[in-house]
């Protein structure tokens, strides 16, 4: 009989342990927001406009980035200042990530030892510092030297005190709060794109010769952020795309929309008009990060909207136009998927 108590006993504790992990766990979950933090708002929201901030890292931005995921943005600010990384490591034992790579093969990452990588772990802010302080430098600035002033210097590591000592002094990472630096303190995706941003800021001085989208609008994106016009930045022209999930042409062209995104993104903003927004944003998601588009992606039925709609909706998607200063089509509608295409049609505007 005693047995059976103590069994009946340690049954119900490990069932109490599970539900305690499971709660504990949504909870966790629940509090890694879709949208940014109030003080990181603007930063995003510029980045974004900027296509500086991949896809895949464009929602949770209170959720600790790995270091993996920081070479990705890292190699995006990169590729966009000074052109494609062709110089690779060889592959770590633990990864063959080609962000990873690219930023090993550039001396900006190493490994942890034995040959790996780490992909997964999470960034902390020290290790941030030193590939924030070695981009700066690949990139042509070398940031000017400095001894860090925390209260907490005792608790950064050797090798990371004068980059440390650098990125403060730069003003492109603070403090946490009390002048404690938190050096073994994990590091967040809005941090992250934050201080990708201020490298940006410093590489690319502000030159722009563009102006904001002509139509004030302010809706959720696809993963619920916030846009406005002014999201979209300061460009010579802005390509407006209507597309729906159920159409295939729509679905097939998009990587090479993402190519011509890529390309044209210092010039020209891209939004796009999805038409099933309502109901089918979660396949409107997987078909643009499989795909690599980094399109502002917004309801084409919002009522702000509505004036672009009737511009772009012919009967047929997609259907895609270039609008200038004065929110007036440059060039001919084009109906139907153009692939390839697409990139001399912008060029042709562009020149005009």
């Amino acid at each position: 009989m005693k047995k059976t108590f103590n069994k009946a006993i340690f049954s119900i504790l490990a069932f109490v342990m599970i539900l305690t992990a499971a709660s504990s766990a949504a909870l966790s979950a629940s509090t890694v927001s879709s949208t940014p933090s109030d003080w990181a708002r603007d930063s995003i929201s510029k980045a974004n406009s900027l296509a500086l901030i991949p896809t895949y890292l464009n929602y949770s931005y209170q959720r600790n980035i790995t270091r993996s995921e920081f070479c990705a943005l890292a190699v995006t600010l990169y590729e966009k200042s000074k052109g494609v990384i062709t110089q690779r490591a060889p592959a770590f034992t633990d990864s063959g990530n080609i962000n990873v790579l690219k930023m090993a093969g550039l001396g900006i990452v190493e490994g942890v030892g034995n040959n790996k990588f780490d992909p997964n772990g999470e960034l902390t802010r020290e290790q941030a510092a030193v590939i924030l302080a070695r981009l700066a430098n690949a990139l042509g600035n070398r940031l000017p030297e400095a001894a860090p002033i925390f209260t907490d210097n005792s608790s950064i590591s050797n090798w990371a005190m004068a980059d440390v000592g650098k990125v403060q002094k730069s003003e492109i990472m603070s403090g946490v709060g009390g002048n404690r630096f938190d050096p073994k303190g994990k590091y967040t995706r809005e941090q992250s794109i934050a201080t990708i941003l201020r490298i940006w800021e410093i590489t690319n001085p502000e030159t722009s010769n563009g102006f904001v989208f002509p139509y004030k609008f302010s809706t959720q994106d696809l993963y619920d952020n916030t846009v406005t016009e002014a999201s979209l930045g300061e460009k010579e022209l802005f390509f407006v795309h209507y597309w729906a999930t159920w159409c295939g042409p729509c679905v097939n062209e998009m990587p090479e929309l993402g190519k011509i995104a890529e390309k044209y993104g210092d010039r020209v903003g891209f939004i796009a008009l999805l038409d099933d927004y309502s109901t089918a944003k979660a396949t409107a998601i997987r078909i643009t990060e499989s795909s690599g588009v980094a399109f502002t992606m917004v309801d084409a039925r919002h009522k702000d909207f509505q004036t672009l709609l009737g511009m772009v909706q012919s009967g047929y998607v997609p259907t895609t136009i270039l609008i200038n200063s004065d929110g007036k089509m440059v060039g001919d509608q084009i109906i139907g998927s153009y692939g390839s295409g697409y990139g001399k049609f912008i060029e042709n505007a562009l020149e005009g």
